[in-house]
């Protein structure tokens, strides 16, 4: 397991036995080892599968489940120093490359996914080390300086950020629907995309009221789907990409117009 992920659920895990009233001598005793022991699994000793499914067990929660915590805990902690936000919105292949570290990539992964050379990598390492973002060992262990992912913020990086995610996963869809409408390859074969758009006049609480009804269907589709995925044969198993967008603005917004003209103006002749 990854250091990132590990802190990630350690950081769950914690927020679970306080909130279940257990003391760390109490998980000692049901993990049948002593409370030095407990302190060192849940701080920066590594969690061994074994033991996170005991904990699990203890804390009558599923993996997945607490998976979906260690997110939702990941999203209300802390957050980069304005230093560090503004080192990694000047230097965005850094901000791209700590990013795949928080999704529980190693060094050697991003090296190879990525083609990068060695000096590559220790250069990558060592300047988000130099900003306190990561601490890093002679075996190029990574280990976060964060309890949990860090909170982006509404600043320049969360701009950064949020921009590229979109144009990046609105480029997919256009080059998905390229290939269904002009390739020749079998139709049966090729991908399934479902897309709308609606615009609506709704209450704010008609909105939150749906948009909380959606987020719980994303996170029961999400279990799902780890269930299948480590019950199911491989070749059985798609990948669904899920692009979830929705906005509540003013109904005199300036940018409406250009959503109400989606397929283009229409001048005067």
């Amino acid at each position: 397991m990854t250091e990132f992920k590990s802190q990630r659920l350690k950081v769950a895990i914690k927020g679970l036995v306080k909130k279940k009233g257990l003391t760390y001598k109490d998980i000692a005793k049901l993990l049948d080892c002593s409370t030095p022991t407990v302190k060192r699994i849940l701080g920066r000793e590594e969690l061994s599968l074994n033991r996170l499914l005991e904990l699990c067990e203890i804390l009558d929660v599923s993996l997945a489940e607490l998976e979906e915590l260690s997110k939702e805990e990941s999203l209300q902690k802390e957050e980069f120093s304005p230093e560090q936000q503004k080192f990694l919105v000047q230097n965005r292949s850094y901000f791209a490359y700590l990013m795949e570290l928080f999704d529980g990539k190693n060094p050697q992964e991003i090296q190879k996914n990525h083609g990068l050379r060695p000096l590559s990598t220790q250069r990558y390492l060592l300047g988000l080390e130099k900003q306190d973002l990561i601490k890093v060992s002679g075996s190029l262990k990574v280990k976060p300086n964060f309890k949990s992912v860090p909170h982006l913020g509404q600043g320049k990086l969360a701009e950064l950020y949020t921009q590229s995610f979109l144009k990046t996963c609105a480029q997919f869809f256009i080059d998905l629907l390229s290939e269904v409408f002009y390739s020749k390859v079998n139709k049966e074969n090729a991908p399934k995309i479902h897309s709308s758009l609606s615009i609506l006049k709704l209450s704010e609480s008609s909105h939150k009221q749906w948009s909380d009804e959606l987020a719980q269907m994303l996170k029961n589709i999400e279990k799902i789907s780890k269930f299948e995925e480590n019950s199911k044969d491989p070749s059985e198993l798609k990948t669904t990409v899920i692009l979830h967008c929705h906005a509540s603005t003013s109904p005199d917004h300036p940018k409406l117009k250009s959503i109400r003209n989606i397929f283009g103006p229409i001048p005067d002749l």
